[in-house]
């Protein structure tokens, strides 16, 4: 019995390093991709960053819906510098529980996005 709660302890300090080492950069492990072009969320679900990371001259946007007993609300976001360094955030006062991002291209845009 000594030797399995030995074994127990030692697997799960392995498995907190690994994912100490393995959180993204702004720390919430949720992103949604359009090209290289992504939205995030962070800080507990109640911040969202999106970053336009391709020199295409085409504007991105994004969307992330969050709820609570009041019901949902709908945040829009954008990069206002485009793929120069540094993006746009929003502050949310719900969790967020959708991500989208999108890219403004020639007719319909292009969106992705993903419930938490």
């Amino acid at each position: 019995m000594r030797i399995l709660g030995r074994t127990i302890g030692m697997t799960a300090s392995a498995v907190t390093a690994v994912l100490a080492f393995a959180a993204p950069a702004h720390a919430t492990g949720v992103s949604v991709y359009a090209g290289r072009d992504y939205t995030e969320v962070a800080d507990g679900r109640r911040t969202a960053y999106i970053c336009d990371q391709e020199r295409d001259g085409v504007d991105v946007y994004g969307k992330v819906m969050g709820v609570d007993a009041r019901g949902y609300m709908t945040y829009y976001l954008d990069d206002p510098n485009g793929a120069a360094a540094g993006c746009g955030s929003v502050n949310t006062d719900r969790p967020i529980v959708y991500i989208e991002v999108c890219q403004d291209d020639w007719g319909g845009d292009t969106c992705r996005g993903t419930w938490l």
